[in-house]
């Protein structure tokens, strides 16, 4: 009876490990599929902030006032995310973390139960 009841014990330390490792795995590999979606999107807006930045600058005639409009551009919209934006977006990506957690766990659990 004793050895059934470590016997079961040990399988399900050994189920909740791998149910962990499952659920770092999903985590891990939808943070870095986010991580190079957000990087090609910060290349091609740059590529776009160059373009209009000189555009700016040849219709001016001043190659750096077209950067320095840009920039400006950036500067608001950065002071509009840190005032209003940011407390919503940490929240809803911490919501998102914790969500994909569950939603894994809930997957692995209804297997199990299979």
């Amino acid at each position: 009876m004793i050895d059934s009841v470590k016997k079961y014990i040990e399988n399900r330390i050994e189920l909740l490990k791998l149910e962990l490792i499952s659920v770092l795995a999903n985590v891990s590999a939808k943070l870095i599929s986010s991580f190079f979606i957000s990087l090609f999107l910060v290349v091609i807006c740059m590529m776009f902030s160059f373009s209009i930045a000189y555009f700016i600058g040849h219709y001016y005639e001043n190659t750096g006032l077209g950067f320095a409009a840009v920039g400006g551009i950036y500067f608001v919209v950065f002071l509009i995310y840190m005032i209003f934006i940011k407390k919503n977006i940490e929240s809803k990506v911490k919501n998102a973390i914790i969500n994909a957690a569950f939603n894994t766990e809930k997957k692995i659990i209804e297997k199990h139960d299979e």
